[in-house]
């Protein structure tokens, strides 16, 4: 599982079988020991067939008797409720473990890094000094080696792993319970904006800024549609992002559309006309 997820050794293991789309061994095993039951209860010939539905008394000392977990387990909702459970770094990015997450088709190397973006586990100063490697956590340049420099790491990676980079690591924590704490002033909204715009610098590799001559400074990419270099709004319309005022703004009516509904456990303390 580490060879095809690519991650390092100190990789917490609930991450192996998520990332390589393989079951945990445990639930594979109850698969095949429900298959093993079900074949012996359908051949009274057995001799073992009576010890599997006529259970003997426990003799010898055994953790887990094959008769006492006759009941079959279905592989998938067992696997979703233990994800669910476990206590590892990262694990919301992760809604449903049982299915191929994104970016498992990309070439080794980028699926490598991105996974490793993942689980918090790379060749980094906070990690090789938790290894005993290093006696410090800053890398060369003399800053605090965070997982938070994605576009350095990610310099040389397509566009798509970029997006998928920022997607999954920066705009949560962006907009984590936004509809509570979503400013009002513009200093603050555009302070908010300042990071998506300089994300959407990092994912093109544009960091010119448009003059107020440039205005026919209009780059092409290999797609369709272009931007115009160096104004970030018609990077993040070629991106397809929109901006987190506006995302905020609709994540607000949606949580006041559940209030309106009891779909939420929260107390509606207002009234207002249709």
């Amino acid at each position: 599982m580490r060879l095809i997820s690519g991650t390092l050794r100190s990789t917490p293991l609930p991450w192996l079988p998520v990332l390589s789309n393989i079951e945990p061994p445990a639930l594979r095993m109850k698969a095949a020991t429900d298959k093993l039951v079900e074949k012996i209860v359908k051949h009274d010939s057995w001799p073992i067939q009576p010890d599997i539905l006529n259970p003997p008394l426990l003799r010898l000392t055994s953790r887990k008797p094959l008769w006492l977990y006759l009941q079959p387990v279905d592989i998938k909702s067992r696997w979703r409720h233990n994800w669910k459970l476990a206590q590892v770094v990262n694990s919301h990015l992760v809604c449903d473990p049982t299915i191929r997450q994104p970016g498992f088709d990309l070439p080794r190397q980028q699926w490598s890094l991105l996974n490793r973006f993942r689980t918090e586990q790379g060749h980094c100063g906070a990690c090789r000094r938790k290894w005993r490697l290093s006696d410090t956590d800053l890398c060369p340049c003399g800053e605090t080696s965070t997982r938070v420099f994605i576009s350095r790491n990610t310099k040389k990676c397509p566009i798509q792993v970029k997006a998928m980079a920022y997607k999954t690591f920066v705009r949560p924590q962006l907009e984590y319970v936004s509809s509570s704490w979503s400013p009002h002033t513009k200093r603050n909204i555009d302070k908010i904006e300042g990071v998506q715009h300089r994300a959407a610098r990092a994912t093109l590799n544009d960091w010119s800024h448009l003059k107020s001559t440039d205005t026919a400074n209009v780059i092409t990419l290999p797609s369709p549609t272009q931007y115009c270099k160096g104004r970030p709004s018609s990077m993040l319309e070629f991106l397809g992002w929109k901006p987190l005022e506006e995302r905020r703004l609709h994540s607000k009516l949606s949580l006041m559309y559940k209030i309106d509904q009891g779909i939420v456990a929260i107390v509606q303390l207002f009234t207002y006309n249709q």
